[in-house]
């Protein structure tokens, strides 16, 4: 399903816009990882019965909307974003973020399904998700067809 999300982002990156993928791609994480700690939740109240297919559908999804916008797009704008002469400094401390928070996730996840549930845990990502659509949406520029003087005018504004 990764794949199918990498593949389609290649074809519509440059017709659609950053933006559109970016909000797409972290609404459908947003929506799957609710549906999925709701699935958890009936499961904890002996109610999932026949619903063993919601957690299946939902990280297919989770993995394709990944891979449609949230995986590629912030390195694209990694190169748009930032001007030459701060190009590695600037890709180089958003690399170094981005792992340390998959670390954070990793490490920190087991721990909050024990002590939280693991359907309050996937609701609290949600709640980062949502948070990340919020960002999205009043803080990052499409970038799309615009020159790097152009972005940099809109990064001042």
């Amino acid at each position: 399903m990764g794949v199918l999300g990498t593949v389609i982002s290649v074809f519509v990156i440059d017709r659609l816009g950053r933006r559109i993928l970016l909000l797409t791609s972290m609404s459908i994480m947003c929506v799957t990882i609710c549906l999925l700690g709701m699935f958890f939740y009936l499961k904890e109240l002996g109610q999932s019965d026949n619903l063993g297919w919601i957690p299946l559908v939902c990280l297919g999804l989770y993995t394709t909307a990944f891979a449609l916008g949230i995986a590629p797009v912030p390195w694209l704008m990694n190169g748009e974003l930032f001007a030459p002469e701060i190009k590695a400094t600037g890709s180089g401390i958003a690399t170094m973020t981005t792992w340390t928070l998959a670390s954070v996730i990793i490490k920190t996840f087991p721990n909050l399904q024990e002590a939280l549930g693991t359907h309050v845990t996937l609701w609290l990502f949600a709640g980062f998700a949502l948070a990340g659509v919020v960002f999205i949406l009043f803080f990052v520029p499409e970038t799309k067809g615009k020159s790097l003087v152009e972005i940099q005018k809109m990064l001042e504004e």
